[in-house]
């Protein structure tokens, strides 16, 4: 019984989402994944399914906890950009 109560205080406590707000994240989320795969797909010049996956995270956040501190500007752009230049690094490094 102990270790149900110690796994219990690594839930995330339960957060009051009327399903108004859930439909507007998730559309958030799908339009803007829909327009970065739009602009990569005109930048790349075919479907490039590897950046969806970090750019799906950073639209659930961003859209879904918009008061997040991993949700705020800063974090995101800072974060996809340091990611990019390691990628970049690593493909022009390894052959």
């Amino acid at each position: 019984m102990a270790i149900k109560r110690w796994l219990g205080a690594f839930a995330p406590a339960p957060v009051g989402v009327n399903l108004r707000e859930k439909l507007y994240g998730a559309l958030g989320a799908l339009v803007g994944l829909f327009c970065t795969e739009w602009v990569g797909h005109h930048a790349l010049g075919n479907a490039n399914p590897w950046f969806i996956a970090p750019m799906g995270a950073s639209a659930v956040l961003l859209f879904a906890a918009p008061a997040s501190p991993l949700a705020q500007p800063w974090s995101i752009m800072a974060g996809n950009l340091v990611s990019a230049l390691i990628g970049v690094f690593c493909a022009q490094a390894i052959a």
